[in-house]
């Protein structure tokens, strides 16, 4: 094998690749990088983990056709510290050849028959959108997807098309974002893995379509450069639908300044319960009450900002850090927020969180109990126990 090519294939094609690799501890095949020089003129670059494949292929000149496996770590660290400019690497007998302008290396490789073969999805749903905006709905729905290793089933995005919209849905157990797009395919119901989300959004190119392939159990991505074939996980997701509260369960709605109401959070919750990291919102007519406070460092924030307010005021709860997740995702002015349950002058349950143009990303997060309210229900749960 020989072929020649710009440093920035080679760093893409291994920057593409590299959160495929496995750990190597099960087979120590998974820990290598395979490359695959073909007569058309394209270099491939190939890595699985075998429940995460991916192949990266880009143009070069290619003087002999031939294919190498390689260690990764090795191989990567030394392709991102080439020169700038051409390098020409060549395979003799599993014995690689690296020379880029005044560098000159050797790095001994292995035959490629020993790696697992990466078994893409064909005969599958087929459905299409920008790059784009798989890139968009993965930003605005990864963050409250579970990182609890129990909870794995959870440990996803849900992403279920029907009746010309696309839900993508994720939840730790005390919160959950749901973002609605139109389509125009009319079939999509799968989970795809949080890791696999990850390495998507870094390697995904900035432009053009993405081909979704579902084959209920694998899914295989197509982009202009890269094939991405994941497992799924098993859907156990809970029925989200549901978890929307009616018009009978608001409370009231407020809206206010997404920048104003950040900064805000960001100020007081310096002064907040690390532990809980707890913010009490108190609206009222015209403004709407912030306030925080930590035993600990014997800290206090208080603050208000203004508001628009649409029905009897409660006070609410929430983790601080929660809050700031989706205003810095509202990619609009003002942000609305409905508080929700509980009876008049008690305290909300829950909020409801959407951009003022009520399209995109559609939040919902669980309101903190307080002291009080936790030693009335172990109080409770005693008594049933009893």
């Amino acid at each position: 094998m020989k072929f020649r090519c710009p440093k920035e294939v080679l760093v893409r094609g291994v920057t593409a690749v590299q959160g495929a690799v496995g750990n190597g501890i099960a087979n120590p095949v998974l820990q290598d990088i395979c490359l695959t020089a073909y007569p058309e003129g394209k270099i491939e670059f190939v890595a699985t983990n075998l429940s995460l494949g991916i192949r990266c292929i880009r143009q070069c000149d290619v003087e002999r056709p031939g294919s190498i496996r390689v260690p990764s770590d090795v191989f990567i660290r030394l392709v991102k510290d080439l020169p700038i400019g051409e390098a020409t690497i060549e395979c003799v007998e599993n014995k690689m050849s690296i020379n880029s302008g005044r560098f000159k290396g050797k790095l001994s490789g292995a035959s490629v028959d020993a790696f697992p073969e990466i078994r893409s999805v064909i005969d599958g749903t087929k459905s299409f959108m920008p790059v784009t905006t798989l890139l968009d709905l993965i930003r605005k729905t990864l963050f409250a997807a579970t990182d609890e290793k129990s909870r794995f089933e959870l440990d996803g995005i849900k992403m279920v098309a029907r009746d010309g919209q696309l839900d993508a849905v994720t939840t730790d157990g005390r919160r959950l974002a749901w973002f609605q797009m139109p389509i125009e395919f009319s079939k999509m119901d799968l989970m795809i893995p949080s890791a696999t989300a990850k390495i998507l959004r870094s390697i995904l190119p900035e432009e053009g379509d993405v081909e979704i392939v579902d084959g209920i159990k694998h899914v295989t991505l197509h982009t202009s450069d890269l094939e991405i074939t994941s497992t799924l996980l098993t859907d156990k997701f809970p029925p989200y639908e549901k978890i929307a509260p009616g018009e009978g369960e608001i409370r009231c709605e407020i809206v206010c300044n997404r920048d104003d109401f950040m900064g805000a959070i960001r100020r007081t919750s310096t002064l907040g319960d690390t532990d809980s990291w707890r913010v009490i919102l108190k609206p009222g007519e015209g403004v709407m009450e912030i306030n925080t406070e930590s035993g600990a460092i014997g800290g206090r924030g208080q603050e208000q900002v203004e508001i628009e307010l649409n029905g009897d005021p409660c006070e609410a709860h929430f983790n601080s850090r929660y809050l700031l997740d989706f205003l810095r995702l509202c990619d609009t002015e003002k942000a609305k927020i409905r508080f929700c349950g509980g009876a008049v002058g008690a305290r909300a349950h829950r909020a409801v969180f959407r951009q003022m143009d009520d399209q995109g990303l559609l939040y919902i997060l669980m309101c903190l109990q307080t002291q009080e309210e936790l030693e009335a229900k172990q109080d409770r749960m005693e008594g049933k126990a009893a």
